[in-house]
């Protein structure tokens, strides 16, 4: 996995319970970040680097943020605030 990411692990933790959220309603990825950046921009902080970092540690769009990204939380801090989120991103399937 690569360094940590560009936002706090709260909000990277409130990213995952997002992204969760949107995934019982139907959603379809569509292979972008779509989902992401407005969760980002919605909070006033910089996509660039969040994507660069979503890039680097295996996800290329948003039903990949929890799939392949969770596996730094466990990483970086097993019984901190990704705890949760990483147990949502278990029950999280890919669209596509």
């Amino acid at each position: 996995m690569g360094d940590d990411p560009p936002i706090s692990y709260d909000v990277l933790r409130d990213l995952f319970e997002r992204l969760d959220r949107t995934s019982t309603t139907g959603y379809q990825c569509d292979r972008t970040f779509a989902l992401t950046e407005r969760f980002l921009r919605q909070r006033g902080l910089t996509i660039e680097p969040m994507i660069k970092w979503l890039g680097k540690n295996g996800a290329g769009c948003d039903c990949e943020v929890m799939m392949n990204t969770a596996a730094h939380g466990r990483a970086s801090s097993a019984t901190g605030p990704l705890t949760r989120a990483t147990n949502l991103a278990s029950r999280l399937t890919p669209a596509h």
